[in-house]
């Protein structure tokens, strides 16, 4: 189980390598506009450094289900479920892998947004009162558009691997189904998204839950579980159900 896991992210290091370089590098034009007190560089930095946020999660999502449409078409590929771990063991640990990459590129995210904020706050305190005034704009605090922006993270994050779970499920039940044959692979497309924007449209309407704790990231976190034990549950759902297909199903 720890050499697949090893395995895994050896696959996937130069994409690791491409999205720390790609945070840094936003980083970067961040502290170069710092340095040389231009505001507009370091906004720069700073939509750079969202819009690789974007770019990271949509990378791990395609290129984990890449790889394991490879592992089951492709002859060097198809080794990896020559091994004596099961299935649903190799599923489970794509999963852990994309989690882990997710986890990392968000948290540098994060991190760079929130150092970013503080020094620019530092060294323009009223051009930012904009953010005030956003908070204001929308009825709540500074705490808690920070609390907001937290959980958009956590979402993200969630709503990734939800959908790199209905892909891949997708993709199993189209192995079975038609093996390699790439016939009808737009109608594929098609229903995967529109699977999941179901499922998303499901997670939005679930209800909230009424709490009074007083950190506001806290608060969102324990408003928004039953969302986050859908996506979990959606999640698991898929992973096992192509653990199930690769094992019962598919011969590779």
């Amino acid at each position: 189980m720890l050499k697949l896991i090893k395995y895994e992210i050896l696959r996937c290091k130069f994409t690791m390598v491409a999205l720390i370089g790609v945070l840094l590098c936003s980083e970067v034009v961040f502290l170069v506009g710092a340095a040389a007190n231009r505001g507009a560089t370091m906004t720069l930095g700073i939509v750079f450094l969202l819009l690789a946020a974007g770019a990271a999660f949509f990378t791990v999502w395609t290129q984990g289900l890449m790889g394991f449409i490879r592992d089951l078409t492709d002859k060097t590929g198809q080794m990896v479920f020559l091994t004596p771990v099961s299935p649903r063991r190799i599923v489970a640990v794509k999963f852990l892998v994309a989690l882990l990459q997710l986890f990392i590129a968000s948290g540098l995210v994060a991190l760079f947004f929130a150092l970013d904020i503080k020094l620019f706050y530092a060294k323009y305190e009223t051009p930012l009162k904009i953010i005030e005034w956003v908070a204001r704009f929308l009825g709540v605090t500074i705490a808690e558009l920070w609390a907001a922006f937290s959980i958009a993270m956590l979402t993200g994050m969630l709503s990734t691997i939800v959908i790199y779970a209905i892909a891949y499920l997708f993709t199993a039940v189209w192995m079975a189904g038609y093996g390699t044959n790439t016939s009808g692979k737009g109608l594929r497309i098609v229903l995967m998204i529109a699977v999941f924007l179901v499922f998303m449209i499901v997670a939005i309407l679930l209800p909230n839950i009424s709490n009074s704790a007083g950190n506001p990231v806290v608060r969102s976190f324990i408003r928004k579980i039953p969302r986050y034990i859908f996506f979990l549950i959606g999640t698991v759902g898929c992973a096992v159900g192509t653990g199930y297909l690769l094992e019962k199903k598919i011969s590779v």
